[in-house]
């Protein structure tokens, strides 16, 4: 008799999604939108260009920020050993992570993690410390692997300097986002997902969708 896989996963992005806003995150499960963002188009072909990959469009931008990157890989003295690894861990029963780590690799001697990002400026600063780098993602990505250090390669389209940040691991984060998990497990059980609209609809993929702007129907499309 074929078991039936009753567990329930998540990602990091979808993390996001759902704790910004709820009923983006139904949104995003069940549609596609035909266009996306342009910051998120920029960032996918930088990801595939580090991936030695060539995305279907390559921006010139794309191109010198993948760089910009490489050459700060080499300055800060990262060693890559291997890009682009696909895993799903358990984080506690019937709760599974499906994850794409940037790069496995070392700094020092030491075996770390980097990951890739590309925002339109320089990560700001609260008491010395950047929130961007202490959210789901590095708990989650440093769960069960040997790795205890996590580091953010931060190459801003502003063509601010590449810098590093780094996320040391850390049993409180990890609870955090086993605790976030089942917080989503729990709503798309009930179908709880509220709407947060607000400042962040400006940038949202669903906006148009959400507000019945007309002819929204054209923009998406429905997920298999």
């Amino acid at each position: 008799m074929q078991r039936i896989d009753t567990d329930f996963y998540e990602s990091i992005s979808g993390l996001g999604n759902f704790f910004g806003c709820a009923r983006k995150y139904k949104l995003a499960k069940e549609w596609r939108a035909l266009k996306v963002k342009p910051w998120l188009e920029l960032g996918s072909q930088v990801h595939a260009l580090m991936d030695n990959k060539v995305p279907n469009e390559c921006w010139p931008k794309a191109i010198r920020i993948a760089e910009r990157l490489v050459e700060a890989e080499k300055d800060y003295g990262f060693k890559v050993l291997e890009r682009e690894v696909k895993e799903t861990v358990t984080l506690a029963k019937g709760l599974k992570l499906v994850r794409i780590i940037d790069v496995v690799g070392e700094y020092q001697g030491e075996p770390v993690l980097l990951d890739y990002k590309v925002p339109n400026k320089p990560w700001y600063t609260i008491n010395r410390q950047r929130p961007k780098a202490m959210g789901f993602q590095p708990p989650a990505y440093l769960f069960k692997r040997p790795e205890k250090k996590m580091y953010f390669l931060v190459a801003p389209a502003d063509d601010s300097p590449v810098k590093a940040h780094l996320y040391e691991s850390c049993k409180g984060d990890e609870k955090n986002v086993i605790q976030a998990v089942r917080i989503v497990r729990h709503a798309s059980k009930m179908d709880y997902f509220p709407y947060n609209r607000g400042f962040q609809c400006k940038w949202c993929d669903f906006a148009n969708m959400c507000y019945g702007k007309k002819g929204w129907e054209d923009e998406y499309t429905k997920r298999s």
